[in-house]
């Protein structure tokens, strides 16, 4: 009956779903219990209307035909009968009387005002699975939640409220002792019900924050959903994320110490805005306090970008974070100083048969090449690879001169590709290199490219909670490559993502706004693309910064020159020059701020790269000049360095919720000692389906300037956050972003900052269905496991809805043969 009271033909008394719960409703017309039951007995049966006599009630329950009766409002079963001295009696089968849900009744005082005689022959229909599914144990059945109140049966708490579904709809069915007493589930008119709407009562409260422990009562020292009159705020979940004493994070020298990023807990219910500044948190390492310079959301996370205190020496520090109305969290032995900051790094990459494709292979030999060269003398390197199997291909070595590096670029450019793709045994390869070879005391980190899906086990999932105190980087190479699942591990494990596509970015005319800033420009060949993104890993891992980068062509003349910027107090710089074609042969000359030519202190090369170390450079407009040696199609340089002005480039959101058609926010974070403003901010957005800018040719990529005024998603302003959100997004897969930043620090000196970032957009599904709801959430739970958003649509809803959103439609097979 309950299947049957939902069916708008049938239930149109009222058209209000939990009127149908019970207490006088449901199939409340004597045709509506006629339909219901010869649908649900699968043959036709009515009801002659009065009482039967007991003989007849007798003579059905001999032949085995139960009867269905009711009083006014209730249905009732007799399943047997008895007779003795006292009189005639019925067994009544009755869901109103719990605990036993049956009694034997004196036939003279039982009320029938309409009966239903079972068919002597006939099959019942069976029970569609999702009557008594409950997919997310929220104790609603998951055809209620989504065919009669329009839930997510794989949610527990549909609009985010911290109220579970079954809750919210407690609340406005029975009284705080537990009595009936039915409220609207509309409270405040906003045609939201109750398990829909965040904030029933529309008085800016959430219901989770004025429900305290959720249970659906309003207890002592709460607030009521059901009075705009009576709030309270709320109270972030607050705890820390990163660094953890499983994840340490090192702050470098204890007596000039580095920046460290830090990652708590901030969540609130749907429906609340926590907007957060640096003086809303307080943070103490060891005994000292430490200077939070910048703070910025991303979903239910924040992330405080925090100057540590110097330490009287090189040894572990708990780490405390205090949030103003939320409390501490303190992890023990979460932040160390090391003054030299080893980095122990293994490079992870995929060598399956798709790499063979465009080259992938040969694109990444390249970049893992300069990636090797770019680290330091005293890290550890080393090689692992996966196709049908993972292999350990250079054992994680110190670094110790050029044979080391040597004998690890030999053990990149020895892959071949073949086979299939086992990632999590990569991964698991690669992690064992650092327990079994590295050191504790260093900072470890993977390097993991893919450019498919893996199909062997183990998975990542199988070997995740192994991965201990490492960080993974993830590069996630064209559209064929898991790009949910590596943008999943980066996040999990406190890396970046990255995105490189195989076919060249379709490049536009910027607006005229961007175009007088710094150039900004993605490479257009896949070595200097990976190579790219290979480099911005070296950065992160050592945290160096990004001062220049320049990419052009080298197929004309002898030489080409041009100038970089290198700051103030730099302990050294890296020129890197790296070009796509091992036919090429290019080299640098380098010449300080006063025209005095430089020779570096190393000086590393390789078939495709050519980089220059230079310690304690002179500040100032360097001159780079370029010998071409043998031609190639496209150079790309870079310089980078450490430097107390910094930028960090990220997205914010949660990764599940960048779909086709919805913004995603994007933010560039600038310190130095303090928040930088005033800068001038600018994001290169590369993907597959993008609006142009306004007055350009192409779609494909876009200039997005940043903002910090607090009006453009960036959170307060003049807080060194600088944000905007990228709209247009037409199609789902893999984007690239390039940012850069340009203006005066706060000690009034010029800079110029580079920083690369990536995310996912999932493809968007939409299931088409009329009246088989377990297949639709089959393929509903199906999908969104392989990566997916999913709506699941009626027939009803298809005429008007708009289609061009989804990737994919599915069209149920109940659906007729029109659609």
């Amino acid at each position: 009956f309950e299947e049957w009271s939902a069916n708008p033909h049938a239930d149109t008394h009222d058209g209000i779903p939990d009127n149908d719960l019970g207490y006088d409703r449901g199939t409340h017309y004597s045709d509506e219990e006629d339909e219901a039951i010869s649908w649900a007995l699968n043959t036709t049966i009515t009801s002659p209307g009065g009482k039967p006599t007991f003989n007849q009630i007798k003579g059905w329950i001999d032949a085995n035909r139960p009867v269905m009766f009711r009083k006014p409002g209730h249905i009732m079963v007799i399943d047997g009968y008895r007779v003795n001295a006292s009189g005639h009696f019925l067994h009544v089968l009755d869901p109103d009387q719990p605990p036993d849900l049956e009694r034997w009744q004196d036939y003279s005082t039982q009320t029938i005002k309409g009966y239903w005689v079972g068919p002597a022959s006939g099959t019942g229909r069976t029970d569609e699975a999702s009557v008594w599914t409950d997919s997310d144990g929220d104790g609603i059945m998951d055809f209620d939640e989504a065919v009669r109140f329009h839930l997510d049966p794989y949610d527990p708490d549909t609009d985010g409220d911290w109220v579970a579904d079954k809750q919210d709809m407690r609340e406005y069915v029975f009284d705080a002792a537990g009595n009936y007493s039915k409220r609207s589930s509309d409270f405040d008119g906003d045609s939201l019900r109750k398990e829909l709407d965040p904030d029933n009562d529309n008085d800016g409260s959430p219901d989770g924050c004025e429900d305290t422990n959720r249970n659906g009562v309003l207890d002592t020292g709460e607030t009521s959903n059901f009075n705009a009159s009576d709030s309270q705020a709320c109270v972030p979940h607050f705890d820390i994320l990163y660094p953890l004493k499983i994840a340490q994070e090192n702050a470098g020298d204890p007596a000039n110490p580095d920046k460290i990023l830090v990652q708590v807990s901030t969540a609130v219910p749907a429906g609340w805005t926590l907007s957060l500044s640096p003086s809303d948190f307080a943070v103490t390492i060891g005994s000292h306090a430490a200077n939070v310079l910048a703070v910025y959301p991303s979903a239910d996370t924040t992330f405080l970008v925090v100057q540590a205190p110097t330490q009287s020496s090189a040894n572990y520090y708990d780490l405390k974070v205090t949030l103003a109305g939320a409390g501490s969290d303190v992890e023990e032995d979460a932040v160390y100083y090391l003054p030299k900051n080893p980095n122990d790094e293994v490079i992870v990459l995929d060598r399956s048969g798709s790499m063979a494709a465009h080259d992938k292979i040969g694109a990444a030999k390249n970049a893992a090449s300069a990636f090797v060269d770019f680290l330091a003398d005293g890290d550890y390197v080393g090689v692992t690879s996966f196709a049908s199997s993972a292999s350990v291909d250079y054992t994680l070595h110190k670094i110790t001169g050029a044979s080391v590096r040597a004998n690890a670029i030999a053990a990149v450019n020895g892959l071949s590709a073949g086979g299939t793709t086992a990632l999590g045994q990569g991964v698991q390869a690669g992690y064992g290199q650092l327990t079994s070879h590295g050191k504790p005391d260093h900072d470890w980190s993977l390097a993991l490219l893919s450019d498919g899906w893996e199909n062997v086990p183990p998975y990542w999932a199988d070997v995740a909670s192994s991965v201990t105190n490492a960080v993974v980087h993830t590069v996630a190479l064209g559209d064929g490559a898991d790009k949910a699942l590596l943008q999943s591990i980066a996040g999990a494990k406190h890396g970046q993502y990255f995105y490189v596509d195989v076919n060249p970015p379709t490049l536009m005319v910027s607006s005229a706004d961007a175009a007088s800033g710094p150039p900004l420009t993605i490479p257009n060949t896949l070595p200097n693309r990976l190579a790219d993104v290979y480099t911005s890993v070296g950065e992160l891992t050592h945290g160096y910064q990004r001062w220049a980068e320049r990419t052009g062509s080298a197929q004309e003349g002898k030489t080409f020159e041009f100038n970089a910027y290198v700051p103030k107090g730099a302990s050294q710089a890296i020129f890197s020059l790296n070009w796509d074609n091992p036919g090429g042969s290019l080299r640098m000359l380098l010449h300080d701020s006063k025209g005095d030519p430089v020779t570096a202190d190393a000086e590393r090369m390789g078939e495709t790269h050519h980089q220059l170390v230079v310690k304690k450079p002179m500040p100032g407009l360097w001159l780079v000049t370029v010998r071409i040696l043998k031609p190639t199609p496209e150079y790309h340089f870079m310089l980078s360095g450490p430097s107390q002005t910094t930028l960090l480039t990220a997205a914010g959101g949660r990764p599940e919720d960048r779909t086709v058609g919805f913004p995603v926010p994007w933010y560039g974070i600038l310190t130095d000692e303090k928040p930088i403003r005033g800068a001038d901010v600018y994001a290169l957005i590369a993907g597959p389906g993008l609006a142009p800018d306004v007055g350009a040719a192409a779609v494909g990529s876009r200039t997005l300037r940043l903002y910090d005024d607090g009006h453009h998603g960036d959170g307060k302003a003049n807080d060194g956050v600088y944000g905007n959100l990228i709209t247009g997004i037409t199609q789902p897969g893999g984007y690239t972003v390039k940012v850069v930043a340009s203006g005066k620090n706060n000690f009034g000196e010029p800079f110029l900052r580079y920083a690369n970032g990536g995310f996912n957009v999932r493809p968007r599904a939409v299931y088409l269905w009329n009246e088989d709801l377990d297949t639709a959430l089959e393929y509903e739970k199906l999908l969104e496991a392989n990566g997916w958003a999913v709506d699941l649509m009626t027939l009803s809803e298809v005429g008007t809805a708009n289609l061009r959103p989804y990737s994919l439609i599915v069209v149920g097979p109940e659906t007729g043969k029109y659609y």
